[in-house]
């Protein structure tokens, strides 16, 4: 593989799938947004979003799918969920693979005040209840209020940096740097800066 070893590829792939998205309990009952994904000019990949509601409980949903080469073929598959009652998170989960191989498969479970984390069959628990924020609650809710968000993949809250008006930064625990750009309160553009590459996850209709 050269210089793209199988390392450094997976998180290649994992942060084009990053995105995280988002969730605002004030938009109508059913959403449904349609992402394109680019690197160097090229659309490589669709991302899908959805929020349907019921009663107090919202549920949130993402699905990407990306093919491009380097050296090889890669193809990736990644998908999201979230549950929420109340705006407060009861459960999420994370699953990723690439090339018809798993590479991510974590969630996120309210038990009581705490919640236990399960990452590829490892258990712990998370003392930071009500969580509130999450990676699948940043597409349809621009951040005003908010300082810091719950990474479901990385199972920890991270920064939310002001940059300027409707312009917004997330460094990741792996370097990398994602940037959300919105308009009316919907993020039209994810910017995403790697060592290893730069792409964006771009609003269809914007």
């Amino acid at each position: 593989m050269g210089l793209f070893n199988h390392s450094r590829l997976s998180i290649l792939i994992w942060v084009m799938l990053m995105s995280v998205l988002s969730l605002s309990f004030d938009m109508p009952n059913d959403v449904s947004l349609e992402y394109i994904i680019t690197r160097k000019g090229e659309d490589i990949g669709k991302l899908h979003f959805s929020k349907k509601v019921f009663g107090n409980r919202v549920y949130l949903k993402m699905k990407s799918d990306v093919q491009f080469r380097i050296l090889a073929r890669i193809t990736a598959h990644a998908k999201e969920e979230a549950e929420f009652q109340n705006n407060i998170l009861l459960s999420s989960s994370v699953y990723r693979e690439i090339n018809g191989f798993e590479k991510s498969n974590k969630q996120t479970r309210i038990l009581g005040s705490d919640y236990t984390l399960h990452d590829d069959g490892e258990k712990k628990l998370l003392k930071s209840y009500p969580i509130q924020y999450n990676m699948l609650c940043i597409y349809l809710n621009e951040p005003v209020q908010q300082r810091r968000i719950y990474s479901d993949n990385y199972q920890r809250f991270l920064p939310i940096q002001y940059i300027e008006p409707h312009h917004y930064r997330i460094e990741l625990p792996n370097g990398d740097v994602n940037d959300y750009y919105y308009k009316n309160g919907v993020c039209i553009l994810v910017d995403v800066k790697s060592t290893l590459y730069h792409s964006s996850i771009r609003l269809k209709s914007a």
